[in-house]
Formats: structure tokens, sequence, C-alpha cells
């Protein structure tokens, strides 16, 4: 069984947009104003769009289907095998809102997500979900059945993520901020007959929270340092922060406003590259011209549904 975020345990679609932010530390959310908070967010952020695109929307209707949505699907919580953390419920409520649009969310950019709820359950011990499964140090824990067996907390794999690359070592991955990287130890072809094979390698990735991509333009293979803003780049994952290796100057570049062009959601500040009203080159099918844009339009269904 996979594991499940937040989102998907309060019933809540992955589509939250922004309500304004708050300055200072996040107050703690209790798991009581959990279901209105979330409401909250996503009925007025979406209501906005519904209005930019011209669909009547009725905010009120949506707040209360969507708190009792997520009412219910909290009830159904085991309490027994899993704690909330309200602070953490605070933090990540305080990051979604600050990096979110209309259209879909990622929640993985908000760590704290991940702690709202945190399992009890050891190793071995039957389960319904991964998140009632206690955090492993170092280590992944989900749910799982081999389709015979009851489901038990299991280690994911070999239950190690990546050994971290260091600069200038061999790697075969780039591990991106919030993502776990497992790997598996590469067998080692033995050198001949006869000749036992050594053990196998321990691969490692390159870890941008270490500053480091792995460079595959490089003969092997290699961790190299992430790239500033103006450095002469190769990889849309080899600049620093929020930067991207844009494709029409290779170059690490600051992500661009709305109405500059763009060639994917990455390379906009607003997380929309939009193709509308583009023209086409004739005998193809991708628009010459993408341009960042605010936010992507909503469709009327969305807009009359109080909880899509």
């Amino acid at each position: 069984m996979p594991t499940v975020t937040w989102l998907g345990w309060i019933g809540v679609s992955a589509v939250l947009v922004a309500c304004g932010k708050s300055e200072g530390d996040p107050d703690p959310v209790s798991r009581d104003q959990l279901p209105a908070r979330v409401a909250a967010m996503a009925c007025e952020g979406l209501s906005g769009c519904c209005q930019r695109s011209g669909f009547m929307f009725d905010v009120a209707a949506c707040k209360l289907e969507r708190t009792a949505e997520i009412e219910q699907n909290l009830a159904e919580v085991d309490t027994a095998n899993v704690d909330y953390d309200a602070n953490a419920a605070g933090e990540c409520l305080d990051a979604l809102d600050a990096d979110s649009s209309c259209g879909e969310f990622d929640d993985d950019d908000a760590e704290a997500c991940d702690r709202i709820f945190r399992g009890k359950l050891g190793l071995g011990q039957p389960c319904t979900s991964s998140q009632e499964c206690r955090p492993q140090a170092g280590q992944r824990v989900s749910c799982y059945s081999d389709g015979v067996e009851p489901e038990v907390c299991t280690l994911r794999g070999d239950g190690a993520p990546s050994r971290h690359g260091k600069l200038g070592e061999s790697c075969y991955t780039t591990c991106f901020e919030g993502d776990d990287c497992s790997g598996d130890a590469v067998p080692v072809p033995a050198p001949g007959p006869g000749v036992p094979a050594p053990a196998p390698v321990d691969p490692a990735a390159c870890y941008r929270a270490d500053g480091l991509w792995c460079d595959y333009s490089m003969a092997s293979p290699s961790c190299a340092r992430l790239l500033p803003l103006g450095q002469q780049c190769s990889g849309y994952e080899s600049c620093a922060g929020k930067a991207f290796c844009a494709s029409d100057t290779s170059v690490c570049s600051a992500r661009r406003a709305n109405g500059q062009r763009c060639t994917s959601d990455s390379e906009c500040q607003s997380g929309h590259c939009s193709d509308d009203d583009a023209t086409l080159e004739p005998g193809t099918t991708e628009p010459v011209e993408r341009y960042c844009v605010a936010q992507e339009s909503v469709t009327a269904d969305e807009c009359t549904s109080p909880a899509p």
C-alpha cells in the first residue's frame, strides 16, 4: 500500500489556493480547527479564480461541504495508532498558503505537512495505512502486504535512502529536495571465469540539499556543485535554488514574470506556463510561443460544484 499524504487522508484534492500570507511564526492548528481552515483556503482561492474566469461560485456552500467532507474523513482516522501535531499543521498550512495558486498544488513542497500525522505502530504490526507506521530514522516504512499475509508495517526496499555523494564522486541520480531517493546496490560483474564477483557497489546520489547535482555531461557522471544565477548550465537540475537552466540561453536564470516566454511551468514565478492563443508552425502541434501567466483558468464545472 503506497504512502498516503495528509491531504489524501482528510479527503481534499491537491488543489489549494492562496488566501493571504500571515506574518511571523504560524499558530498551531488543532485537529478540530483543521477542516474549516483547509476548506477556507481551498474555497476562497477557488472563488477568486472562478470570478476571474467569469463563472459564478458559491463560496459559502463550498466551505460547508468541504468542511463536512474533511471532518468525516478525519473521524475515520484511528487515533489510537496516529498522533496529531498541531504545530506541524500550522506550519504546513502556512507553507501551502505562501506557495500556492490556482491549479494543482504539490504538498511535497511543504515538509511540515508530512509531520501532521505520525504513526505509532512498529515494524511487523498490523496496519491499514502507511501513516499508522512509526517513522524510522534514515529509513522508509510503509503498510505492505504480499497479497497473502495481512498488511503490516514494513521497511521499503532496503529501507535506507541512497548514500549522499561527495563533490567529484561518481553518481547515478540527482536527489531533489523532499525526495527520499532510494537505490539498490549495483552488482559488479566478475572479471573472468572462475573469479568471484566483488561485492555490489552502493551507488551515490547527489543531493541538491547538499548543494550538489549529478552532472551527466561529464565522461563519467559525477557530483558537481549547483550553479549560481548567470552561470552556463547543461541540465535542468543543475541550477541552485529555484533558478532553472534556460533552454534558449543555457544559462541559470531566475523564474520569469507573467508575460515572459516559457517552455514549462517550472520556469515561471507563478508556476504556470500557458499556450493560450499561441501560434503554431505549419505541420506542428506545439505552440511557437508560450507565456508565463498569473494562473491557469478554471472550468465551469469546477466552479459549479462546491467540492470538486
